[in-house]
């Protein structure tokens, strides 16, 4: 199944923080925080679009990135 992932050059860099564990929701600033919540919205979307949230389990973050990094 075809899907195509945009991020904003803030949201590339935050996800690539929350896999190096470099940032937490908890030390994120209000503006790494907003794109927090729009990652995990739009990997919320992907799972549903692709029908696979049963299997992705509790590392949305994770497989979000692994999904980012693929298509590239």
């Amino acid at each position: 199944m075809d899907y195509k992932i945009e991020l904003t050059e803030l949201e590339d860099r935050v996800l690539k923080a929350l896999i190096n564990r470099t940032l937490t929701p908890d030390s994120a600033n209000n503006e790494e925080y907003d794109a927090i919540f729009s990652i995990v919205n739009k990997a919320g979307r992907l799972m549903m679009e692709l029908n696979v949230a049963d299997e992705v389990g509790d590392n949305v973050i994770g497989w979000f990135y692994n999904m980012y990094v693929k298509q590239k």
